[in-house]
């Protein structure tokens, strides 16, 4: 006979919600059929002969109305298994929102909830309606299911108007007002929400086009509790490590393995034991949603052949080397930046606090023209290991945080919060740093809720620092990239070069592209880069080159707008506002070309 099992509350990587439980002892004893999705674990005692976990979890069918639903208006939630109220709550998120619905009515079938009328939620814009934990630990449903808030009667609204800064009589550029919705368009239907957790985001060439960035609505709101168990996107197709890489490119000897849940991780573990692999570390990013596994290869095997039998075996595993990534500065470094930007301290509004993350070396803070910044460092270094020299954080930080009254000195967003994640290492004379690290870092950001990430640094294509990125732009964190000093031959740079990353190119005072700039189809923007002025940890300032140094200018413009604009927004008007360089249009070596910014925040002394 079956074996009869109350309801209970199991502690799982899914959730604790309430789940029926149905055990059997033999091969004689079988579950009543289902219909509902079922998940199998592994029996969590072989020796009482424990066999499988039928697990039912909220399944949201769909919506009425299912038109378009007006904020401070109610809609109904179609499904099953939603079991009652107790520990749960509904929110709607997506776009980097994350918003509690009014809960009306609540059934095991059917829930009737109010949409909130915050500011945050966007008119014609869709949004996914979900069940979670009522403390906001993780969601309990799917939330593959779009809603799209209707657009209020047509209004008389103005246009804000901005003068193509740098031009006096050039073309102005026409943006719809904040929260207007003119730029965001319901999904298609064959592009949903994401379903537990997230899809690896748009298809389209271009980040903005793909509609994946959301409207932060000031600082980002994570559109989910935990992204833990939510499920990573199929394992990208990656080349083999080259024999070369092994000698200077990679961390020797070790693997890097991701899981988005620790279960899986130690599943992995036992895996790794029967082919002669073991776990040297292991961390769980709560943030990114991720675990990392550092493996400890045998003496005698390289990283390729592990990785090779380890793909080989389990093709859905997400693993690769511990890639090296350097800093994308020129050793052979005008003030002319903020002229050719139009960054000319008139009319930029930033009332709202920036919050801005950077993954750098340390940063210098005593230096005169830091002192009265807003920085925030943390060190992701192990003790005993030597970290870089502070040269490269510091003038990057100065470029976006300097106090200096003097324009040659002053800092782009001065009275913003600054984030700094110190990574890199002082190794012989080399500066740089690991995948592992970078992911860390990352997971931190998370944590002090950026809007924007600024990346002055790059490498090889790395499947950690993918997978941890993808994580991030899915709150809707925006993400600025170095392209790289690798010339116009060189092999794209990564993280520049991933899906949604925005990547950015160096020029010089003559709008000409830096001698040393990596080209490619995914540079998205031009920025000043060459001989730039910024502040030396040495004492007193220095020129500077490289793509590194451009990468704050465009950090800069994304995140003063971001306070004001959905990011999806901000991007596209970006793109209308450059003032084009090279061939017309976009282009592997200027993207859309030279961002404009509208000017420059106020200092916070």
């Amino acid at each position: 006979m079956p074996v009869l099992i109350r309801k209970r509350r199991v502690r799982a990587a899914f959730c604790s919600a309430p789940l029926l439980l149905i055990l059997t002892t033999g091969a004689a004893f079988a579950a009543p059929p289902s219909t509902s999705p079922q998940i199998t674990l592994p029996s969590p005692s072989v020796s009482r002969g424990f066999g499988t976990f039928v697990i039912t979890i909220p399944i949201i069918s769909g919506f009425t109305p299912a038109t378009c639903i007006s904020k401070g208006g109610s809609v109904t939630i179609q499904g099953k298994h939603f079991g009652n109220q107790s520990g749960k709550g509904v929110a709607l998120g997506g776009h980097g929102i994350h918003v509690d619905a009014q809960i009306l009515s609540w059934s095991d079938a059917s829930i009737t909830v109010r949409i909130p009328n915050d500011p945050k939620i966007q008119l014609n814009q869709w949004y996914y309606l979900g069940i979670e934990q009522a403390n906001h630990g993780k969601w309990l449903s799917n939330i593959n299911k779009n809603i799209t808030i209707c657009a209020s009667a047509p209004l008389a609204a103005p246009k804000l108007t901005l003068p193509m800064p740098g031009t006096p009589s050039g073309p102005a550029i026409v943006l719809p007002p904040a929260g207007s919705g003119a730029s965001a368009q319901p999904p298609p239907e064959s592009t949903p929400a994401p379903e537990y957790g997230g899809e690896w985001p748009g298809e389209s060439g271009y980040p903005g086009d793909s509609g994946y960035y959301g409207d932060s609505g000031g600082l980002p709101q994570p559109s989910y509790g935990s992204l833990l168990s939510s499920p990573l996107p199929p394992v990208p197709q990656v080349p083999p490590v080259a024999p070369e890489a092994e000698k200077s490119d990679i961390e020797p000897a070790e693997v890097v393995i991701i899981h988005s849940s620790p279960d899986e991780a130690r599943q992995f573990a036992e895996t790794a034991r029967g082919m002669g692999l073991s776990i040297k570390r292991r961390r769980t990013l709560k943030g990114l949603g991720l675990v990392v596994s550092v493996v400890r290869l045998p003496v005698g095997m390289t990283v390729s052949d592990a990785l090779l039998q380890l793909r080989g075996q389990l093709p859905d595993l997400w693993a690769d080397a511990n890639h090296r990534f350097t800093l994308q500065a020129d050793a052979d470094p005008k003030s002319y930046a903020l002229r050719m930007m139009g960054w000319d301290g008139q009319g930029v509004s930033c009332n709202t606090p920036i919050r801005i993350g950077m993954i750098d070396t340390t940063v210098t803070n005593q230096h005169p023209v830091l002192q009265g910044a807003q920085i925030t460092q943390k060190s992701f270094l192990p003790s005993g290991i030597e970290p870089a020299p502070p040269r490269h954080g510091t003038a990057v930080a100065a470029l976006l945080v300097a106090q200096g009254e003097h324009e040659a000195m002053a800092g782009l967003v001065p009275a913003a919060q600054l984030f700094v994640a110190g990574v890199f290492r002082g190794r012989d004379d080399a500066l740089d740093t690991s995948a592992e690290r970078i992911a860390y870092a990352l997971d931190w950001l998370l944590e002090q809720r950026v809007s924007t990430i600024n990346l002055s640094l790059g490498g090889p294509r790395n499947l950690l620092v993918e997978a941890a990125l993808h994580r991030v732009m899915q709150t809707g964190v925006v993400v600025v990239a170095a392209a790289g000093n690798g010339g116009a031959k060189g092999a794209p740079v990564y993280p520049a070069a991933q899906q949604g990353v925005i990547a950015v190119t160096a020029i010089d005072a003559d709008a000409r592209l830096y001698r040393n700039a990596t080209h490619g189809d995914y540079v998205v923007f031009s920025a000043p880069g060459v001989d730039v002025w910024s502040a030396d940890a040495r004492g007193g300032g220095a020129y500077f080159s490289g793509t590194s140094y451009a990468t704050p200018f465009v950090t800069a413009a994304l995140a003063t707008r971001i306070t004001r604009m959905a990011p999806a927004a901000v991007i596209e008007a970006q793109k209308k506002s450059v003032i084009d360089l090279g061939t017309p249009g976009r282009d592997p070596e200027y993207g859309w070309g030279l961002i404009q910014s509208a000017g420059r925040c106020p200092s916070s002394s």
